[in-house]
């Protein structure tokens, strides 16, 4: 390929970043990448169209990077994809700027103020481009009607995580209890749509190019990258196109944008905010035909940009990753969701020109370890501990463990009926010997009642067998069974924080029957690669029957049964666990406070876990 400039593109691995890169490549600029992050693989690296690719930890680094580059014959031209990056630049703008063209305005550390929310709003009104009222936390807390949206000052000092709409006021005092940045609260509107005008400025605002613009047909919560329509601008926003060209004007701002609308449901048109930067949506403006990332390095290196201004066509545009994750989070059905794949014209990560990216992307989900902190982490739990359990048997599995310092959760069945954990005789010390393991840091979880089958019709949340102590039996006597269980493990000095259920097999009831019946909110079991939390549960996945190598990145529980295990098979857990000893973590030392929803990957892993499963008639 003939490279006919080259530009620095600045951003993140996200399709935002990966969208500039192709806007130019597609038009022979070459492309330097540079990420900002911690991951030690950025997916829009490998586009074909990134000649040179630099990876930086934190924005602090930025500006010595492009200070001590070798100097080029003439500017270099940058493009920023983030609100820290705009911000950055411009805070070392005179240092900058003599070797380099920056998107920002020419008053240095200008921007910061500019990118408050209140500024904007204040800024737009000048324009005639209102906005809804604004309740600052210091003056008008008792002012605050409901329902509203908190945001934060400047997007790039607070996040997409101080986003939050509160229909009720304990919900937000709770909130505002816990939140570290410094925000403001507006009432929310109900809109009959949301709109973006993305667009490129040049020589301060003096000429603001917008070919058209986006109607966001859904979207995650907190963003409006989403599944759009965009096409040339509508009449009834003529005016509005025209006022916001004003506005930037004043801002004196060069470089690329969006700005962005509400219209309610009376027809009221509300400003939200101006993002100083390409745009996550912005490959649309290019599939649909004008280039303005082309524009931006045409304006500024003194070449004829106006033959890439021209109409732009209709199209319509989805965030494939993104989008998938609301028909996980059933939002939208995956017949729909296929369907509207069928009729999108263009994707953000997908692209038949520039394919490796996409297929990195999923590749880095399965894979990829940032710290050793991600790297695959090993647990083991013992099931179907009882008096009449296979003593020999777990004294040998328990000399193992200690001589590589691993602590298991050991599942103790309170009230064993199950004739097949008959091995021994009844054991009197073995309450004892469940105390002395809890002493020395191993976990002890409640497994079950009487490890005896009652039901035997599958389903539920973790259909791994048709057979269960739980699936499917009525609730009053799943809540008998945990509320008898916790009974007698208390008796014996335990109180269990741990669940699982024997043959994995448990359902919505039992979820309820130990909320009700007892204080456990922690599931040891379900397939996925990290905890997860569901409703006031988390679930720690249990992913295998023996121990061995996992190749992707994550927190793996081994489930051992001691009383049927063979020679061979203490023998190969023994070998794993002298190779992989620092790898294994306790229960009791695992944080859950993070957990989150389960994520898309782990969605994706359940499917095709069980669908597998079902094909194989495994039962």
């Amino acid at each position: 390929m003939q490279y006919v400039d080259s530009v620095i593109v600045i951003g993140g691995g996200h399709h935002n970043t990966l969208g500039v890169v192709r806007a130019l490549g597609e038009r022979s600029i070459g492309v330097e990448l540079i990420t900002i992050g911690s991951e030690k693989e950025r997916y829009v690296s490998k586009s074909r169209y990134v000649k040179k690719h630099q990876a930086l930890v934190s924005i602090e680094e930025l500006t010595s990077y492009l200070l001590y580059r070798p100097v080029a014959s003439r500017k270099e031209v940058l493009i920023s994809c983030a609100d820290t990056i705009t911000e950055h630049l411009n805070a070392f703008r005179s240092c900058l700027a003599v070797r380099y063209i920056l998107p920002g305005c020419d008053e240095e550390g200008r921007m910061l103020v500019l990118m408050d929310k209140t500024t904007m709003i204040s800024m737009a009104a000048e324009r005639g481009l209102q906005a809804p009222t604004v309740w600052r936390m210091s003056d008008d807390r008792d002012k605050v009607t409901f329902p509203c949206i908190t945001k934060s000052y400047v997007s790039s000092h607070g996040g997409k995580a101080d986003v939050q709409i509160f229909s009720e006021q304990d919900d937000f005092e709770k909130f505002l209890s816990g939140c570290k940045d410094e925000i403001f609260v507006q009432p929310f509107i109900q809109k009959k749509e949301e709109v973006q005008f993305i667009g490129c400025s040049l020589q301060g605002g003096e000429e603001v190019i917008i070919p058209g613009m986006t109607h966001i047909l859904r979207s995650q919560p907190n963003t409006n990258t989403g599944f759009l329509e965009y096409g040339p601008v509508e009449e009834f926003w003529k005016e509005t196109v025209e006022k916001s060209k004003q506005y930037i004007h004043d801002c004196g701002y060069s470089g690329l944008f969006s700005i962005e609308f509400l219209r309610s449901k009376d027809d009221k048109v509300y400003f939200l905010e101006i993002n100083f930067r390409n745009d996550g949506n912005a490959w649309c403006v290019t599939a649909a035909g004008v280039n303005l990332p082309v524009i931006w390095i045409k304006a500024n290196s003194g070449r004829d940009y106006k033959d890439e201004i021209h109409e732009v066509k209709s199209i319509t545009v989805m965030p494939e990753f993104q989008d998938f994750k609301l028909v996980l989070q059933h939002k939208v059905g995956l017949k729909q969701w296929l369907r509207d794949v069928k009729r999108t014209d263009a994707f953000l990560d997908w692209n038949k020109k520039d394919k490796k990216p996409f297929f990195r992307f999923i590749l880095n989900k399965i894979t990829l370890k940032n710290n050793d902190n991600d790297k695959e982490k090993y647990l083991i739990r013992l099931d179907d501990a009882c008096p009449t359990m296979d003593k020999a048997k777990w004294m040998r599995m328990e000399e193992i463990l200690d001589r590589y310092g691993v602590k298991p959760m050991v599942g103790v069945i309170p009230h064993n009926e199950d004739p097949q954990q008959e091995i021994d005789a009844p054991d009197a010390a073995f309450w004892t010997k469940v105390q002395g393991w809890q002493e020395k840091g191993w976990a002890v979880a409640l497994h079950g009642y009487t490890h005896v089958y009652q039901s035997f019709v599958g389903g539920g949340i973790n259909p791994m067998w048709k057979r269960s102590e739980f699936c499917g039996v009525p609730l009053d006597e799943q809540k008998d069974k945990i509320r008898k269980g916790v009974v007698i493990l208390r008796e014996n000095g335990i109180n269990p924080k741990y669940f699982f259920a024997p043959s994995h097999t448990f359902d919505e009831d039992t979820l309820v029957a130990l909320r009700e019946e007892s204080d456990i909110r922690i599931i040891s079991d379900t397939i996925a690669t990290r905890p997860y939390r569901y409703e006031d549960f988390v679930f720690i996945p249990q992913f295998s029957g023996q121990c061995r190598d996992m190749k992707m990145r994550g927190l793996y529980t081994f489930c051992l049964h001691p009383n049927t295990m063979t020679d061979a098979a203490f023998k190969n857990a023994e070998r794993f666990l002298a190779a992989h000893r620092d790898s294994f973590v306790a229960f009791d030392s695992v944080d859950l406070t993070e957990a989150k929803g389960k994520s898309l990957f782990d969605r994706v892993l359940t499917g095709l876990y069980f669908t597998y499963r079902k094909i194989r008639d495994i039962k």
